[in-house]
């Protein structure tokens, strides 16, 4: 948690988070149906080549942005795969800023996704809901961060997560 004070290095509500959902759990998935549901939503799915995902993520002009991986289940090596394709459809728009946050599920899709990235850590701020991380990326991009497990939650929450990183924190809240 941080010490009275620090609100100064509270993050900023984001303009346009990008939601990274690698885990193919019913429950993630039900959770992504939800959130790409909402008409400020649109997203892409990535395969073994990231670079056609990369194409179409950048075309895409709605505020809140997902890239997923295919909705079935997969080898464990396919899923290594994916997830590095994943890393690099991220990477890109975190570097020229195009995304300012990020919302992971999937604890092995945040490693892999935030590995290109420069992270050496998470600055914690909080948990906002069971399970559910908060902070900022320790690196040379220091994003605001939400990362959740893939398997629990109702089908709501990355609807609320969205909601909670494009909102502007109280200080007096994280004392």
């Amino acid at each position: 948690m941080r010490a009275p004070g620090s609100a100064a290095s509270l993050p900023a509500p984001a303009r346009r988070p990008l939601i990274v959902v690698g885990s193919t759990s019913p429950a993630s998935r039900r959770q992504l149906a939800k959130l790409r549901a909402g008409v400020e939503v649109q997203g892409v799915t990535v395969s073994v080549d990231p670079v056609q995902a990369l194409e179409t993520l950048r075309g895409l002009t709605a505020p809140i942005l997902t890239l997923q991986t295919p909705d079935e289940r997969h080898t464990p090596q396919t899923a290594h795969v994916l997830a590095r394709s994943q890393a690099t459809v991220v990477q890109a728009p975190a570097e020229d800023h195009t995304v300012d946050a990020l919302v992971i599920t999937g604890g092995e899709t945040a490693a892999t996704v935030l590995q290109p990235l420069g992270a050496t850590g998470i600055d914690l701020l909080d948990e906002p809901e069971p399970g559910v991380v908060r902070g900022t990326l320790i690196g040379r991009l220091p994003l605001p961060v939400l990362i959740k497990a893939g398997g629990f939650g109702d089908d709501a929450l990355l609807v609320r997560l969205c909601d909670l990183i494009r909102r502007r924190l109280d200080p007096g809240a994280h004392a």
